[in-house]
C-alpha cells in the first residue's frame, strides 16, 4: 500500500528526504543515498564533493532525522510543490550517475537508468502539466533511448560521431520527444532545455546533421539558469564538434584556439567531474586536428582517471594500448 496517501512509495520517501529543514545539499545527500541507492563515493562524484564531506553531510542529516523523530513526515500538496525542485534534482542525479557510470547494467537491479525513469513516471502522473516533471522525463526516456549505441560489441565506449544509430530505441524516442515538445510549450527551466538538448541529440539522422547551432544556444541558455561546471563543458565540447565539421578558415582556427584555453580552464581548476570532462574534450580534439602523439598521452592519463571500464578501454584504444583483461 502506497505510504504516502496514494503516492509512489519511492517518491514519498523523496519528498520525506527532502524536507527544508535540512540544507539543500543534505537533502540531496540523504535522498540520493537512501531512496535512489547511490553510494556515497557516486553521490560525491556527483556533487563535486570529496567522499568525507558527502559522508558527514549524510551523517548529520540522518541525525536530523533521527532527533525529529515524528516531525519528518510525508507532506500534503502544497508542501510537496515547495519540495518538488530538490526531488527533480535527486532524480536528475540518479540519472546522471547510471549515464555516466552505469552503461551497460547487468539486471534490473543494477539499471539505475531504468530505476530513474520509472520515479520520473510517478512524477508525471502526480504532475502532468508540469513542464519540469516532463522535461525531466524527456531526458531520462531520451538518454535510455539512445544507450544501446554507446558500447561495441567488446563493450567500448563509441565515440558520439561513430555511433550506430539504427540501435536507438525509436519507441522510446518518440515518447521522449513527445515530453519534451510538451515540456518546451510551457516552460523554460533546466529541465526543459535539458529536454531540447538531449532532444536535438536524439532526432538528428546523423552526427554531422545534429544542430550544433541550437545545441550551442541552448547550453547557453541552460547556463545562465543552471550554470553547473559540466553545462559549461558540454557547451564547449558542441562548440568544438560545430567549429571541427567546419570548412577551414582562419576564423575556424581561432575558435577552435579559443574552445582550447576555456577546456583548459575547467581542466585545471573545475569540479572532479567536470575537469575530467574537460580533459576528455581537449584530448578529442587533440585528435581530431591530427595531433595524435599528443591526444595519445592525453587518452593514457585519463585511463587511470575515468571512472567507468568501457570508457577506459576507449581511453586505452586511442592511446594504442591494448585493455588489460582481468
Amino acid at each position: 500500500m502506497p505510504i504516502g496517501g496514494g503516492l509512489d512509495d519511492r517518491l514519498a520517501l523523496l519528498f520525506v528526504a527532502c524536507d527544508p529543514a535540512l540544507t539543500e545539499q543534505a537533502r540531496l545527500v540523504l535522498a540520493l543515498r537512501l531512496v535512489c541507492g547511490l553510494d556515497v563515493p557516486r553521490i560525491a562524484a556527483h556533487l563535486g564533493i570529496q567522499p568525507t564531506a558527502a559522508a558527514a553531510r549524510l551523517t548529520r542529516a540522518k541525525r536530523a532525522l533521527a532527533e525529529a523523530r515524528g516531525r519528518f513526515h510525508v507532506p500534503e500538496a502544497p508542501e510537496r510543490r515547495v519540495r518538488l525542485p530538490v526531488v527533480l534534482a535527486s532524480v536528475a542525479g540518479m540519472f546522471t550517475v547510471a549515464h555516466r557510470d552505469v552503461l551497460d547494467p547487468q539486471t534490473p537491479f543494477d539499471d539505475l537508468g531504468r530505476q530513474a525513469l520509472s520515479i520520473a513516471d510517478a512524477l508525471v502522473a502526480e504532475y502532468p502539466d508540469d513542464p519540469e516533471v516532463r522535461g525531466l522525463r524527456a531526458v531520462i526516456r531520451l538518454g535510455l533511448a539512445r544507450r544501446p549505441g554507446r558500447l561495441d560489441a567488446d563493450g567500448t565506449a563509441v565515440p558520439l560521431d561513430e555511433v550506430d544509430r539504427r540501435r536507438w530505441d525509436r519507441r522510446l524516442i518518440e515518447a521522449g520527444l513527445d515530453d519534451a515538445a510538451a515540456a518546451a510549450a510551457h516552460g523554460d527551466g533546466r529541465f526543459v532545455l535539458e529536454a531540447a538538448i538531449a532532444g536535438l541529440h536524439s532526432s538528428a539522422p546523423s552526427f554531422a546533421a545534429t544542430d550544433w547551432d541550437r545545441v550551442v544556444d541552448f547550453y547557453r541558455a541552460l547556463e545562465r539558469v543552471w550554470g553547473a561546471p559540466s553545462v559549461t563543458v558540454a557547451r564547449l565540447a558542441a562548440e568544438l564538434h560545430r567549429a571541427l565539421l567546419a570548412p577551414p578558415s582562419g576564423e575556424r582556427t581561432t575558435r577552435l584556439r579559443h574552445v582550447e584555453r576555456e577546456l583548459r580552464a575547467l581542466a585545471e581548476g573545475s569540479a572532479p567531474y567536470a575537469a575530467i570532462d574537460a580533459r576528455l574534450a581537449l584530448a578529442d580534439l587533440a585528435w581530431r586536428t591530427g595531433r595524435r602523439a599528443e591526444a595519445s598521452a592525453q587518452y593514457a592519463e585519463l585511463a587511470a582517471l575515468v571512472p567507468t571500464e568501457p570508457v577506459r578501454r576507449f581511453c586505452l584504444a586511442r592511446a594504442g594500448a591494448t585493455p588489460v583483461v582481468e
